[in-house]
């Protein structure tokens, strides 16, 4: 099956270590990211995890190889088309191409508890093929989250999902997830597609993962926004927008492959 790809170029700086990756979709996210990297080095994750950038074209010069390298980074991809689903597509393609037997993503806008990623690893070790992180599930936590996303996730965005997928999901629009190779090989699936520009690769896994009887986890993670300052966020109320008309097309079966 050929797979549609954007295009992008990669820059290895060193072999494969681990059987699992992580793949950070970046934009600009300047100190953010440098931080949330320096905590990963810090808490010893590259010795588990080969972590790869998926950079859309970053300007801030926060992604300096130099620093890459000091932090343990294995790969930069730069992607040049689409957003957070190309971006994807394109790290999750060299990944698979390269034998690793599971992929964790995480944003690099440093909210997530990179912490968690041990709980991540090890459920992928006790086999699951699609783990949810959730800041709404007991054990989970979120802070400063703005009241209007509060509102559309609560309100709109998961009980559509669920209501699609047939399964009860606390969180859906976290890109904190852990995936079996086995999951994202699946051609009857086919996430290599050109219409998975954006969210829409997260949507569209939340209903298949599910329907195709793949092993499922969700586990608790913590998401904080800055109480001050600019919101960190890549949604505009178009963007918003721009979602509802994304569910309206996974309601009415415009992913699904044929």
């Amino acid at each position: 099956m050929q797979r549609e790809l954007p295009r992008y170029e990669q820059k290895y700086f060193f072999d494969k270590k681990n059987k699992y990756a992580l793949l950070i979709p970046t934009i600009n996210e300047g100190q953010r990211i440098q931080t949330e990297l320096k905590r990963i080095n810090d808490s010893r994750f590259s010795d588990k995890l080969d972590i790869f950038i998926l950079d859309s074209q970053s300007k801030d010069g926060s992604l300096e190889d130099d620093f890459l390298l000091s932090k343990n980074v294995r790969a930069i991809l730069t992607v040049f088309e689409g957003r957070q689903g190309s971006a994807f597509r394109a790290g999750i393609n060299e990944a698979l191409n390269q034998g690793y037997e599971g992929i964790i993503t995480i944003d690099g806008n440093n909210k997530d508890n990179v912490e968690a990623l041990d709980n991540f690893i090890q459920k992928l070790e006790d086999g699951y093929d699609f783990i949810q992180g959730s800041r709404f599930m007991p054990e989970g936590k979120h802070e400063n989250t703005p009241i209007i996303r509060f509102l559309a996730m609560k309100l709109i965005l998961i009980p559509w999902i669920n209501l699609l997928s047939g399964y009860k999901y606390s969180e859906v629009s976290s890109a904190f997830r852990g995936y079996s190779s086995r999951l994202l090989s699946d051609e009857s699936i086919n996430i290599f597609r050109d219409c998975f520009v954006s969210y829409e690769f997260l949507w569209y896994l939340s209903v298949q993962a599910p329907k195709k009887g793949y092993k499922i986890k969700e586990i608790p993670t913590t998401r904080i926004y800055p109480k001050q300052g600019k919101l960190v966020t890549k949604i505009s109320t178009l963007g918003y927008l721009d979602i509802i008309l994304q569910l309206i097309k996974l309601t009415t079966g415009k992913y699904n492959f044929r």
